[in-house]
């Protein structure tokens, strides 16, 4: 794929970037450089070769997946600014129509254990 001077200015223009005949010129270069080696890339035959998410054979050593804090559900809430039915309620973010501010009747209820299930000391 070949590039002009004409569409880098378009992407520039785009791109909101302020480009100088120069740079213009340095950056049509560049990404003909670019295009021509992904064109290369893609002229190899690779039928038969599995895709490999890394390189080198490596592995990451995975660690036990256990409990290792207690639930601290009650006493975050205490701090809480307003809580409800064990939720936490949270301002209404004022978007661009201009909403009023007041408190949500949405709940936000971030990863809650319910008491049957909470995790014990270790």
């Amino acid at each position: 794929m070949s590039l002009n001077n004409a569409d880098v200015r378009k992407v520039a223009r785009l791109a909101r970037l302020a480009m100088s005949e120069t740079e213009i010129e340095t950056a049509r270069s560049q990404l003909s450089g670019i295009f021509a080696l992904i064109a290369e890339m893609q002229a190899v035959d690779t039928k038969g070769i599995a895709p490999m998410s890394h390189a080198q054979d490596v592995s990451q050593r995975l660690r036990e997946d256990v409990v290792t804090e207690t639930n601290q559900r009650e006493l975050f809430q205490s701090i809480a600014p307003q809580v409800e039915a064990g939720l936490y309620l949270v301002r209404i973010v004022k978007g661009e129509g201009g909403r009023e501010k007041g408190r949500s009747s949405a709940k936000v209820f971030p990863f809650p254990l319910p008491p049957s299930s909470s995790p014990s000391k270790q």
